[in-house]
């Protein structure tokens, strides 16, 4: 319990820094007082489980790859982060006797009204898309409404886990949550026929989960990262706060994006290699003359009050970047050399920022407190934290400002091809719009 509280409140202070944003949409369809299982998507590794409970007063437990139990002492230290393992029938003939434990323990969870995350993919995969659904899912729900009683009120919520860009630093999150199901409701299904009741909940888990999800057809990956980087910057948010609640219009846009791309795909594939084209060649375009797309957006110029926040932020930045620059960098390098799958990149990020932002804090207060007092080493200690965020902030000011200066220069010096450029961004766009407004 006190690792898992350590390690709530550090990602606090560290997704600050990471994420630019974290939505939360939906979020009063979660039980507080109920029995819970959390259905979620899988595309982000350890990041996954650690997103929702950490902005919850209310502990999660959620299940996690068998293997990496296998060493004792991470087998310690996993339990005490609430990490169940879940093992795969292709790894050894055994590993059911050892799933029946973990049914078991995720029953008398439930019966306690604790929430349980489940991955129901059974696999992680850093792509836009649900994958068919394991039915492990369904069947720990029946196990626990069996062994507890089916009016112990076992819910499943569907939930929708969307990153903007997944392996980067100062991406955004949309956590969505759909309506939930209530387990008693296939009570005479599966007593009449459990492989039919398990079939029936996987199939409309699915369902739901699908629609809190950008799902993209594979070959749609490329061209929709083009095209949503596009409407992003056309619809670039005023304000810095990290949470956003019940703001359900950014996910909107880009579901409405995908799945709009999917049905030309499927259904036009004419206009859709049209479309392509015509973003291929926007996007040479750009890479010859090294353009920003967010200097061609409706929100093109820098405000004059931008430009004046810069100039207060200095300060802070300056120190920020002095205290903290290194860990980052040092982060973003290591998490990429020591892991070679691009699956666990953003975990090992967030871990390398994490860890060695401990003793960046704990150090100095300690040697504050030492030679003044302990109100002194707080008071630096808070210093640390608001210069900390002010310096990304800063440096998210300063992308913007430095791209949108490119842009206009290069206006400035070829104004036949800055118009033609545009020209070209918004016909575009405007075949989308109407779709994804």
């Amino acid at each position: 319990m006190l690792l898992y509280r350590l390690l709530w409140i550090s990602l606090k202070f560290v997704y600050r820094a990471f994420f630019k944003r974290i939505y939360f949409s939906n979020l009063d369809r979660l039980s507080q007082d109920k029995p819970v299982i959390l259905a979620s998507n899988h595309p982000n590794s350890f990041l996954d489980s650690v997103v929702l409970p950490v902005f919850m007063l209310k502990q999660q437990f959620y299940l996690a790859r068998g293997d990496v139990f296998n060493n004792k002492i991470l087998q310690r230290v996993f339990n005490w982060l609430n990490m169940i393992p879940i093992y795969r029938k292709r790894d050894s003939a055994n590993n059911s006797d050892k799933n029946n434990e973990t049914f078991d323990r995720v029953a008398h969870l439930l019966n306690r009204n604790e929430t349980v995350l489940i991955f129901s993919e059974g696999v992680c995969m850093v792509e836009k898309r649900l994958r068919p659904l394991m039915k492990g899912t369904a069947r720990m729900a029946f196990h626990a409404a069996e062994k507890y009683g089916w009016d112990r009120g076992i819910q499943i919520q569907p939930v929708g886990l969307n990153y903007t860009y997944m392996q980067e630093v100062r991406g955004e999150v949309m956590y969505n949550f759909g309506l939930p199901m209530e387990v008693s409701d296939y009570e005479d299904l599966y007593k009449e026929n459990p492989s039919k009741a398990i079939v029936a909940l996987t199939e409309e888990l699915e369902i739901r989960m699908k629609k809190e999800i950008i799902h993209l057809d594979p070959e749609n990956d490329a061209l929709f990262e083009q095209l949503v980087q596009m409407f992003r910057n056309d619809r670039e948010k005023k304000n810095f706060g990290i949470l956003q609640f019940n703001d359900y219009s950014r996910f909107q846009m880009e579901k409405g994006l995908a799945d709009q791309l999917n049905d030309l795909h499927q259904n036009n594939p004419e206009d859709w290699e049209k479309l392509k084209l015509e973003c291929e060649d926007l996007e040479a375009q750009m890479a010859k003359h090294v353009l920003g797309d967010l200097g061609f957006s409706k929100r093109s110029s820098t405000p004059f009050w931008k430009l004046v926040l810069m100039m207060f932020f200095l300060p802070f930045s300056l120190v920020a970047y002095l205290l903290h620059f290194g860990i980052f960098k040092f982060a973003r390098s290591y998490s990429r050399k020591i892991i070679k799958s691009s699956v666990f990149h953003a975990s090992m990020h967030i871990g390398f920022i994490m860890i060695p932002m401990w003793f960046a804090f704990l150090i100095p207060f300690l040697l504050v407190m030492g030679f003044t007092n302990v109100y002194w080493a707080i008071a630096w200690t808070l210093f640390q934290l608001i210069s900390g965020y002010i310096g990304v902030l800063s440096l998210d000011l300063w992308n913007q400002i430095k791209i949108r200066s490119r842009v206009e220069v290069f206006k400035n010096k070829e104004p036949a091809l800055y118009d033609e450029l545009a020209v070209k961004r918004s016909a575009i766009l405007k075949h989308l719009a109407h779709e994804t407004h």
